[in-house]
């Protein structure tokens, strides 16, 4: 799955149909529109968005110690899983800068080294093959 599917996906599962969805979806989302809102024109306190998280944990079976922040780092993992390059994910993730990005999840990208040496090698007996044979491929 490409990685602009999976962040489509995880979009629409992570509440597609709240206020500043919809804000969005019609094309009028203000910077205003994008804080936490229980009732409109209503703010919602961190304490409120931490209690819903702790019931939400709860209520999955996650362990105490996770955090909402942990989510992000499960989407990061599943970009990166899926083949989303760094600037990708930087986007995704707002990071300033790909450093960022890459200080925190370089571990997860796979290691090119063995598909570079592979790439290499197939084109070099390519090509011994075609001066061997005298055929061009």
């Amino acid at each position: 799955m490409a990685g602009g599917a999976l962040e489509d996906r995880a979009v629409k599962d992570a509440g597609a149909h709240s206020p500043v969805a919809r804000a969005r979806a019609r094309g009028r989302c203000r910077r205003q529109d994008v804080g936490h809102r229980d009732d409109p024109g209503e703010r919602v306190g961190r304490w409120q968005i931490d209690r819903a998280i702790r019931a939400t944990r709860e209520a999955a079976g996650l362990p105490a110690a996770f955090r909402f922040h942990d989510c992000r780092h499960c989407y990061a993992s599943l970009l990166i899983a899926d083949g989303a390059d760094v600037k990708v994910v930087q986007a995704r993730l707002r990071h300033a800068s790909a450093t960022t990005t890459l200080n925190t999840y370089a571990h997860l990208w796979p290691d090119t080294e063995e598909s570079t040496r592979a790439t290499v090698g197939a084109a070099m007996a390519a090509r011994a093959d075609s001066l061997r044979t005298g055929r061009t491929s």
